[in-house]
């Protein structure tokens, strides 16, 4: 399907609605004088989440289940409140210099410039549902907000995401990995380190699935147990210090596998694992 395919088209192609389904939903929401967006949720079709979780696969953007973190009132010090519910973004986490917020339209590029100068910080948006952004502000701010239409933000043009790059060899390798936290400003409902399952390998870093978003540049401990694979003749289990170095969020997850892939580059591996990871790489690229 063309860029220039309407968003809502867009719905068929990617599985959520029959053509029967849009038509009468747009026949819905003339009659009605309400969105698409607002209808599609109105008549239980789609819900919030959903939408939201398609928008950001039209847009590139990853979408965040907000569900997953614990948001406070420590968050207020990124944006003021009247501009948070003013552009409907939630301030996420802060790493490296880059302040992440959660919006329910993340084409809004004048509010995100208002929130790059109210912060002094560089901003990244991710996409989350309304509902969830609505939930987050009252979290982060102590108080509840006025009642707002989320859906009208996603009339907007689809922008096509930019390919990651990778310059190592890599060999697929599916394993059980875990990745704990070094930087306490993202917090998790969830305690200990996140459950993740490789999908390729390299002496550089390591590509893995998660259940969470975890944004570019956040400092992780991987750890990868190798002790079971064959010719491996390194140390067992791999632990680095290691980074986030891009995330992206499969539309639908296959199979249902963990939605999150996350590009993890190694920081500091010692010599001797960083040698025999670049042999067995390098082995296994060849059969």
């Amino acid at each position: 399907m063309s860029d220039s395919t309407p968003l809502d088209e867009r719905l068929i192609e990617s599985g959520l609605l029959t053509r029967q389904q849009l038509d009468e939903v747009r026949w819905s929401a003339r009659n009605s004088e309400r969105s698409i967006w607002a209808e599609l949720v109105r008549s239980g079709l789609l819900n919030q989440e959903q939408l939201a979780c398609f928008f950001g696969a039209q847009l590139s953007v990853p979408y965040v289940d907000l569900s997953a973190y614990r948001l406070g009132l420590n968050l207020s010090q990124y944006v003021p409140e009247h501009l948070a519910r003013e552009f409907l973004a939630a301030p996420l986490f802060e790493v490296e210099g880059t302040l992440y917020v959660a919006m329910a339209n993340p084409l809004n590029l004048s509010a995100l410039d208002e929130i790059r100068r109210s912060s002094q910080l560089d901003v990244e948006a991710v996409i989350a549902s309304g509902r969830q952004v609505f939930s987050a502000l009252d979290a982060i701010y102590g108080s509840p907000g006025p009642p707002l239409d989320a859906f009208s933000y996603y009339e907007g043009s689809v922008a096509p995401g930019s390919p990651q790059t990778r310059e190592s060899t890599r060999v697929p390798f599916v394993n059980p990995a875990t990745l704990e936290f070094t930087d306490h400003s993202i917090r998790l409902i969830t305690d200990g380190p996140v459950q993740a399952y490789t999908e390729d390998l390299s002496a550089k870093g390591v590509s893995v699935r998660t259940a969470v978003f975890l944004p570019k540049g956040t400092p992780v401990k991987v750890t990868l147990d190798l002790a079971a694979q064959r010719d491996w003749g390194g140390p067992a289990p791999v632990c680095a210090m290691a980074r986030v170095a891009h995330a992206s969020r499969s539309f639908p997850a296959k199979d249902g596998s963990d939605p999150y892939v996350l590009g993890v580059e190694f920081l500091d591996l010692d010599s001797e694992t960083a040698q025999a990871l670049d042999r067995w790489v390098n082995a296994r690229s060849q059969t």
